[in-house]
């Protein structure tokens, strides 16, 4: 799925998937979800953007997330990322254009030329539905793109915050969803200079069926374990841990060696 199509399924009031039970978002866009849409799962969510992206523009989507997600989250920054960057197609030559956006700018420039403007999320529904209307511009409307990092390094970067995402919310031990969280949180900034993470704490559950839809979630460190209903075990998630070692080579890699 695309990361719209995605967030779409995992928040939407009335056309959800209720067996979504964590969702990721990689450059979706997002702009025409209100902080309502965003109340209807409780569910851990995580969004993946490039600031270099430009088909999906980042100060639009992926940067105000943080501000409407109802029940905390996280948000994965690659710094030099472009949209077309996250597909393994890109992590060849394409790269001699620097950005591989160029590619789909032009593809997508040549497709709207004279198109009809029409609402493609009219479909979703209004403001009722925490779908709200939007000054939309156009894909690649800001100029050329810039230059972005290595498409591999990019696809490196978001393989392991999936991974450190999923298991932080799924592994069967507390310690270690804690040690994924950390990982996710503090260990992938630190050996990739271009990923920056913020997250969220979750907010406290208000009854007892929202637990349920989601009795594990990734806690930022620093963050207040989740506080179960007062019918509910108390099981803590545990935020000291230390980060696990996916990657022990990683020290040996300077922050602008491609892989």
């Amino acid at each position: 799925l695309g990361g719209f199509t995605t967030t779409a399924a995992a928040f939407h009031p009335t056309r959800r998937d209720p067996r979504i039970a964590a969702a990721v978002s990689i450059a979706g866009p997002s702009a025409m979800f209100a902080p309502s849409f965003f109340a209807n799962a409780r569910i851990p969510f995580l969004m993946i953007a490039g600031d270099a992206d430009a088909i999906v523009d980042y100060g639009a989507n992926a940067a105000p997330i943080l501000e409407k997600l109802a029940y905390g989250g996280a948000l994965i920054t690659v710094a030099g990322g472009s949209h077309a960057g996250f597909l393994p197609v890109s992590d060849g030559l394409m790269r001699i254009f620097g950005n591989p956006d160029r590619i789909g700018c032009w593809a997508l420039t040549r497709r709207l030329e004279g198109a009809v403007e029409e609402n493609p999320f009219a479909e979703l529904g209004g403001e009722a539905e925490g779908v709200i209307s939007v000054q939309r511009s156009r894909p690649c409307a800001n100029g050329a793109a810039p230059r972005a990092i290595a498409a591999g390094r990019q696809q490196m970067i978001t393989t392991l915050a999936l991974r450190a995402f999923f298991e932080s919310v799924w592994a069967g031990e507390e310690e270690a969803r804690a040690r994924a969280a950390r990982f996710l949180a503090e260990t992938l900034p630190e050996n990739f200079s271009e990923a920056s993470y913020q997250g969220i704490p979750p907010r406290p559950p208000a009854r007892k069926a929202e637990l349920i839809a989601a009795p594990a979630y990734p806690g930022a460190p620093g963050a207040l374990p989740i506080a179960p209903p007062a019918d509910e075990p108390r099981r803590p998630l545990r935020i000291d841990a230390p980060p696990p070692d996916y990657l022990p080579h990683l020290p040996e890699l300077g922050p602008n060696t491609e892989p």
